[in-house]
């Protein structure tokens, strides 16, 4: 988790001029290019389930009635862990000159993700390590209208004000250290007038867990369209929450969430009497389906006699959402590829024959530009640098060639005359053919880069290993181990057992395998080092696990 150094050495910083402006791929990948996709944005993982936006009427800007408000102070619970967020609301001059406080709440929400979705309309920048966001008043009015929400430009930049004096604190379980302290927007600036066109652009900083998540790739693909018509905020949180953990979405397998879990990690108003927190989150799954996210709902109370202590929403979600859902989890797939596919190592092999018939480049840099190599986009990034650097080399042979490789790779370098690797791999996903070849060079080991050898095994082979004793004692060992729910949701039949390689008498190695990539991805990334952990203690002489997809 970050800290709140982030914070305090940004406040040194107070003027544009000194941050480092620059467009890094990663930013790239967070874009939505295709315009048929105008209708999606992202939505950032833990940061849009913190409960971090006031839900009420007046008592937001209560500065005119007393003399503060007072820190808003929320526990939630994310992915399991317990977080207690204190919200300090923002003090602003009003005309009067009379200081009126506010909490950040829906008006701000809307704003900040409008500004998300400009983001992915290729208006974003990194100042320094972070990223941040151009726009004219005028540009982001008109996003906002353009989706039912006609707010005049000074309440705009009200709203921008008060996401800048925001002050969201996440503190861990104990509630004494501080893990994150940043405000919604951390930087907000004017660039002047624009030479080309004479506008006055604004430049906006993202809160430092919008950064992270662009930085880790932790973002997912949501209708944002849908998600700005709601006029609940509560409609909006579900929605968002649905589209980043409800991975397996379809319309006969509903989505289950407690009543007591929406009151404590939404931020919607407590109230007094449990039916009246009933009727509001009704109220708010009508919106839903209203708007074809969901088909219908059903609610089963916990009753103690007649007073109803909880109840349980199911979610059958329409056919809308479960597209939405599909198109996610294939922007997913190719982002969060690993080290575990063999289009990964194929192209792992073919950067390092390149890198190292490069005059002058030394091993060590090799090594490092390998390691920095998270998934498949990077690696291709990397091959239209080596590309772009290939041309500049053809017409400049004399250049230093190692220079000119690494500035290449460092300042993203994109070829002319070559088609972008990327930028293929990017149109064959879009179109589903994910392991089709990508042809766009004369190098003979580019042919075969994307031809994905699966391992296939003999059904009767498979059928025997998977009705052996060792199959049934893994699972064993993995249902006694993890919580039930996540062995039911994420373990018992997602994956299965491919192969056991043995030494004489010792397992030294599982390999398991999933029906689809994404289940893959998310399995490797939650849940592969628990499940060594606990098969280690049963099978000592196991060294490692491997997880692939069909």
């Amino acid at each position: 988790m970050l800290n709140g150094s982030d914070r305090k050495s940004r406040e040194i910083k107070n003027t544009l001029t000194e941050y480092s402006q620059s467009k890094p791929q990663q930013l790239e990948f967070f874009e939505i290019i295709d315009q048929s996709n105008d209708c999606y944005s992202n939505t950032i993982e833990l940061y849009d389930q913190m409960p971090k936006y006031y839900f009420g009427g007046v008592e937001r800007e209560k500065g005119k009635n007393v003399e503060a408000l007072a820190i808003l102070q929320r526990n939630f619970k994310h992915k399991g862990k317990d977080y207690k967020l204190e919200i300090s609301p923002a003090a602003l001059l009003n005309k009067e000159g009379k200081t009126i406080h506010y909490y950040p709440s829906q008006r701000e929400e809307l704003v900040e993700d409008a500004l998300r979705k400009l983001v992915t309309n290729k208006r974003g920048v990194y100042l320094d390590n972070d990223v941040a966001v151009k726009f004219t008043l005028y540009e982001l009015q008109r996003e906002l209208k353009s989706r039912g929400h006609g707010y005049d430009t000074n309440e705009i930049k009200e709203a921008i004000e008060i996401c800048n004096k925001s002050i969201i604190d996440i503190l861990s379980k104990d509630g004494n250290q501080v893990e994150l302290s940043a405000t919604i927007f951390p930087f907000v600036a004017k660039e002047t007038k624009s030479e080309i066109d004479g506008k006055e652009r604004y430049i906006v900083m993202f809160h430092t867990l919008v950064s992270k998540s662009l930085k880790d790739k932790t973002y997912r693909l949501y209708n944002y369209n849908k998600v700005m018509k709601y006029k609940m905020n509560l409609s909006r949180w579900i929605h968002k929450r649905m589209a980043h953990n409800y991975l397996q979405a379809h319309v006969s397998n509903p989505y289950s969430i407690k009543m007591s879990t929406i009151i404590r990690d939404s931020g919607m108003k407590e109230y007094k009497r449990i039916v009246d927190s009933l009727k509001q989150i009704n109220k708010s799954l009508l919106e839903l389906q209203k708007h074809k996210v969901i088909a219908n709902f059903e609610t089963v109370r916990q009753l103690d006699g007649r007073k109803i202590l909880d109840a349980t929403f199911s979610l059958f979600v329409s056919d809308e959402f479960v597209a939405d859902a599909k198109k996610a989890n294939k922007v997913a797939n190719r982002k969060l590829s690993s080290i575990h596919t063999q289009e990964y190592k194929d192209n792992n092999a073919l950067i390092r024959d390149k890198l190292e018939k490069i005059r002058g480049l030394s091993l060590t840099i090799t090594n490092n530009i390998l390691s920095k190599l998270k998934d498949v986009d990077d690696q291709y990034t990397v091959l239209d640098a080596l590309d772009a650097a290939d041309e500049y080399l053809q017409k400049k042979p004399d250049a230093i060639h190692a220079a000119v490789v690494k500035s290449a790779i460092s300042d993203g370098w994109v070829p002319k005359i070559k088609q972008s690797r990327l930028d293929e791999r990017r149109r064959l996903d879009n179109e589903g053919k994910f392991s089709e070849k990508i042809n766009i060079s004369d190098d003979v080991s580019d042919i075969n880069l994307l031809n994905y050898n699966k391992n296939l095994i003999k059904q009767e082979e498979l059928r025997k290993l998977r009705s052996s004793p060792i199959n049934k004692k893994i699972f064993k060992i993995l249902e006694n181990n993890f919580d039930s729910k996540i062995y039911n949701d994420w373990i018992r039949g997602r994956i299965e057992l491919l192969k056991i390689i043995e030494q004489g008498d010792n397992v030294e190695k599982i390999e398991f395998i999933t029906k689809e990539k994404f289940e893959r991805d998310w399995v490797i990334r939650e849940y592969k080092e628990d499940m060594i952990q606990f098969l280690k203690k049963d099978i000592p002489s196991l060294i490692s696990i491997d997880i692939s997809s069909s």
